[in-house]
């Protein structure tokens, strides 16, 4: 299998720059051949939307997310998009999968929610779930759920083989990103995806340091702490 990441700066609050920036993202990993692309966590609106938040979340028919669907399949590539989801009244932590047509295969909501701020603005989600692409177990985890070893071992139990994980991980935590996906890679058997953010958001200061793993616990491929990369290993 063939994976991509995403390294980027958070655009806050511009859903279209977002999503025209994915489509020639979505370009690349294809002409590389990828088979899935992971972008960082909350991609469409950005990390530190603070109260906002719950302005930007999206029913599941939101335009955005109709275009998500239309950028995998112009591009024949699998989409790992997260977004603030609107559920039931509430708002999740969501990161969503759409295969190389287009079609939505699985919607997952961040368990492990990190500090006060995302407790306030977030319900977290209950479980975890698994589907396939390219022939391979596939499921997903956001962020801090990859530093909390029970997520990734619920996947492992359900025989997944490829972990898919946004991420928005913020100085002073570097060695959680250098440290954790390699971890949670050996221990579940697993290949892990981590897409995080670089450079600064609002009070925050992303650590970069992206990854793919294999599921041996070694890298295949890694960006450094700054710059946009887009990372192409295969598993």
């Amino acid at each position: 299998m063939r994976l991509a990441a995403y390294q980027c700066r958070a655009l806050t609050g511009d859903i279209a720059a977002n999503l025209h920036r994915l489509d020639r993202i979505a370009c690349a990993a294809s002409a590389a051949e990828a088979d899935a692309l992971v972008v960082p966590e909350l991609y469409l609106t950005g990390y530190c939307l603070g109260d906002r938040m719950s302005e930007f979340a999206m029913s599941p028919d939101a335009a955005a997310l109709q275009e998500v669907s239309a950028i995998a399949r112009r591009h024949a590539v699998a989409l790992v998009v997260g977004y603030p989801e609107l559920r039931a009244g509430s708002v999740y932590n969501t990161a969503a999968l759409w295969d190389r047509s287009g079609a939505l295969l699985s919607r997952y909501r961040k368990i492990n929610l990190f500090g006060d701020e995302e407790k306030r603005l977030f319900r977290p989600g209950d479980a975890t779930e698994t589907t396939a692409i390219a022939g391979m177990s596939v499921g997903m985890l956001i962020c801090y759920d990859v530093e909390c070893p029970a997520a990734a071992r619920s996947l492992a139990d359900d025989g997944v083989q490829v972990i898919l994980a946004p991420t928005a991980n913020m100085l002073p935590y570097r060695a959680a990103a250098i440290t954790a996906p390699r971890a949670r890679a050996l221990e579940s058997g697993a290949a892990l995806v981590y897409a995080n953010y670089t450079g600064d958001e609002g009070p925050l200061t992303y650590t970069g340091l992206s990854v793919i793993v294999g599921a041996d616990g070694e890298d295949r491929a890694r960006a450094g702490d700054q710059g946009e990369a887009l990372l192409i290993a295969e598993v």
